[in-house]
């Protein structure tokens, strides 16, 4: 059941906090910030100043350039905040002040778990009205406000001053969809920093001297709500725990044991079960898993799609048709079973007439296994949707344009800086930038056009591959852990003679188990954070369906058995047992090749890992090459 009534205006802000140090110092702010605060939020930017702390009793507002010069007392507190405006014709404002001087700045969409909420009305307004509300409960308002925000459902990052107490608060959602990043005061910096991303701040002296062996300048912040009371010089950080058990539920993400154990048909029984999936498919026992997975993904795209985006200003430029439609929407496509099963699910919801944008990313010509299961994708799209307009754009690069935007990527990329951070990086930021080549008819002629996407929302396949097991390591985990335990009953004498139907002859299903948990749990710091921030240096805003709540808890549930199949011998019409539900749900859909293809990662499926490797290989060769001309 859905109450649509959730469902309300979206805006994305990005967020920038900093308190000065207790001396005073560094408490002015500067234009520096300016540029990256306006990529993540391109509608504007708006700031709040307060001088809080000892003997700052002057509760007053200021403007953003006040720097507090002359007062001793106290530091300096700023909150800013950026638009990108998704529903409404109305500008809207952020960060949101009430007549109590309390200040909201909110960066993320409500789509459950607040009674009232209803559509096209400001999800900011609500929430800051609500909190200062709760709030004003001196006996019981933290309580309170804890289980409030912990029931709420969808993608956040807030920031929160309760004038009052003068106490701050901020948090991210359960999964850490929405990018928050905080900065301690140290040698290098004496503020205390909040930031949705780093590219907020202008370089810092001595970045280029830190090494590898140092404490990181920025770190992400776990999931959950925290609390830093200021009427003191010392910052002392709460951390509070969720108080919702349905929040604390998919935090664990532990599975029931009785849910890992394979189910009947898979228990020992691979000929016979084997034999009845060639003869019938997917379309046997697993019915009810396959149509609740499918029911749930449906419900997440429709709440990031057709109730929660404005389609004003996605008409025709010229209206005469010389121009390319517009679409509100994009998916991040590489053609892969994920995300063309969000395509299609989106074209449930999507206006019938409007164009939805695929963006494919390839690095090595316009030649890549990724831009190939794009076409061939876009092709069976087309061929059980035929009504809808799919608009594919090939995103053509090279490393050379990774280098010209590398000071930008990096700081975007910021505290995540390995190699494959970079690489998947570059990958996404191009893609999310959505500019390439697009199809064209001039009269009966198809022609190439340079296009930009104009959707300010992207859907990503993020969550899928950690809670299905879809990484390669996932196999491994799997088949070594039952290698290793029947190595050590071979040279052991149990009493115990029950036998363990989890740990099978073709798997170690607790393993299995045990290894997407930690994946799940560690999302927030790997990935989440990292492309939040990458596709909102584009001003658009990243959605993903798979980590809706209602999803992950209908995967949560769904035995394992049913949700992946590792095992070799048990396939059907030739699908891969990796992310089975989820291939499953697309061969249902009629996406039956996409159901069949074999996943790439995105630095692998558009080569961009390959060139990087080709480089570096020449490279050394050339060097190898002088070494033995100045030798002889």
């Amino acid at each position: 059941h859905r109450d649509t009534s959730v469902f309300t205006t979206v805006t994305l802000c990005g967020i920038l906090v900093f308190l000065s140090a207790s001396d005073g110092s560094s408490s002015s702010l500067t234009p520096d910030f300016l540029p990256g605060l306006n990529r993540r939020g391109p509608d504007g930017v708006g700031a709040w100043h307060r001088r809080v702390g000892v003997g700052s009793d002057d509760a007053f507002f200021k403007d953003a350039t006040h720097s507090g010069e002359g007062d001793t007392n106290g530091r300096d507190l700023h909150i800013l905040g950026s638009l990108l405006q998704l529903r409404g014709s109305d500008p809207g404002v952020t960060p949101v002040v009430d007549r109590a001087g309390n200040v909201l700045a909110f960066s993320g969409e409500v789509f459950g778990g607040v009674p009232g909420l209803r559509v096209c009305e400001s999800d900011t307004h609500v929430l800051a009205g609500t909190f200062g509300a709760i709030l004003s409960d001196a006996k019981h308002g933290t309580t309170k406000f804890v289980e409030f925000a912990s029931k709420i459902q969808g993608p956040w990052a807030l920031l929160f001053w309760h004038e009052a107490t003068e106490t701050l608060w901020f948090g991210r959602d359960v999964f850490g969809r929405r990018s928050l990043l905080i900065h301690e005061p140290d040698e290098r910096d004496d503020r205390f920093i909040l930031s949705s991303s780093a590219s907020f701040l202008p370089a810092r002296h001595g970045d280029e001297n830190e090494n590898e062996h140092s404490k990181p300048f920025w770190r992400e912040i776990e999931p959950g709500l925290y609390s830093v009371p200021l009427r003191t010089q010392e910052i002392k950080i709460q951390k509070h725990d969720w108080r919702d058990a349905t929040a604390e539920a998919l935090r664990l993400y532990d599975r029931d044991k009785a849910l890992v154990k394979p189910s009947v048909e898979r228990n020992g029984l691979a000929t016979s079960s084997s034999s009845q999936k060639v003869n019938t498919g997917y379309n046997t026992k697993h019915d009810a898993a396959i149509d609740g997975f499918i029911a749930a993904l449906a419900c997440a795209v429709e709440k990031r799609v057709a109730l929660s985006i404005n389609m004003t200003g996605c008409e025709d430029t010229n209206g005469d048709g010389t121009e390319p439609e517009t679409a509100f929407l994009g998916v991040l496509f590489s053609g892969g079973v994920d995300s063309a099963l969000l395509a299609a699910l989106a074209h449930r919801y999507v206006p019938p007439d409007a164009v939805i944008d695929l963006c494919t990313v390839c690095f090595s010509g316009g030649k890549s296994p990724d831009r190939e299961s794009a076409l061939d994708s876009l092709c069976e799209l087309r061929e059980n949707f035929p009504t809808r307009k799919w608009r594919l754009i090939a995103i053509d690069q090279s490393i050379a344009d990774v280098d010209e935007v590398r000071n930008r990527l990096l700081k975007t990329l910021e505290p995540s800086n390995t190699v494959m951070d970079v690489n998947i990086g570059a990958a996404l930021w191009f893609a999310a930038r959505g500019e390439g080549w697009i199809d064209t008819l001039d009269g009966s002629t198809k022609q190439k056009q340079l296009y930009k996407s104009k959707a300010k929302v992207l859907l990503l396949g993020q969550g899928a591959d950690e809670q299905c097991a879809g990484y390669r390591r996932h196999r491994s985990v799997f088949f070594k852990a039952v290698e290793a335990d029947v190595a050590a009953g071979a040279n052991s004498l149990r009493d115990d003679t029950t036998t363990d139907t989890t740990n099978t002859a073709t798997g170690n299903w607790p393993a299995l188990s045990e290894v997407l948990r930690e994946d799940m749990c560690r999302l927030w710091k790997r990935n989440l954070g990292r492309d939040d921030r990458l596709i909102a240096d584009h001003g658009r805003e990243a959605r993903f369906p798979f980590l809706d709540e209602g999803v992950v808890a209908r995967v949560l549930t769904t035995n394992l058995s049913d949700v992946a199949d590792l095992d070799e011998g048990n396939r059907a019409h030739g699908i891969p047992g990796d992310k089975m539900l989820i291939r499953a749900a697309a061969h249902r859909l009629g996406l039956v090749r996409c159901a069949q293809r074999a996943k790439r990662a995105i630095q692998f499926g558009s080569r961009i890992s390959k060139q990087y490797d080709l480089r570096e290989g020449k490279k050394t060769k050339d060097a190898g090459a002088v070494a033995r001309t100045q030798k002889t």
